[in-house]
């Protein structure tokens, strides 16, 4: 499985939420596996980046505290800049991808993301 996408982020003000998510669907590694992210924020952004990933049953990741805990994180981020995320999930799992501008960007300021997740064995 490969998704390749590119997005907006929002910065959503200090110790606030307001994730943008895909859904990865893992379910038919029957064996687990890893899945892989590499995040790019492009330079031109006026924010720098968030990004957390949850297990497919959290509550709630629009504005406000997410209903769940992150598996893995990459945090403030920089413009321009990029980071990678690695998790070795166990058969039966899906996941939640969030993303968003980070804490100490202006609130409101947005940035461009490319993402590629990769699930394999």
């Amino acid at each position: 499985m490969t998704a390749e996408r590119a997005t907006l982020i929002v910065a959503p003000g200090n110790r606030q939420h307001d994730y943008k998510t895909f859904f990865l669907n893992t379910i038919g590694f029957f064996k687990g596996g890893v899945i892989d992210i590499e995040i790019q924020i492009d330079p031109g952004s006026d924010t720098d980046g968030w990004f957390d990933l949850f297990p497919g049953n959290v509550s709630s990741l629009g504005p406000g505290r997410p209903g769940g805990s992150s598996l893995i994180g990459r945090y403030d981020v920089h413009r321009g800049s990029a980071t990678r995320m690695e998790y070795r999930f166990q058969s039966g799992q899906s996941f939640v991808f969030g993303l968003e501008g980070n804490w100490f960007s202006p609130k409101g300021a947005t940035g461009l993301v490319h993402f590629r997740a990769t699930a394999h064995l």
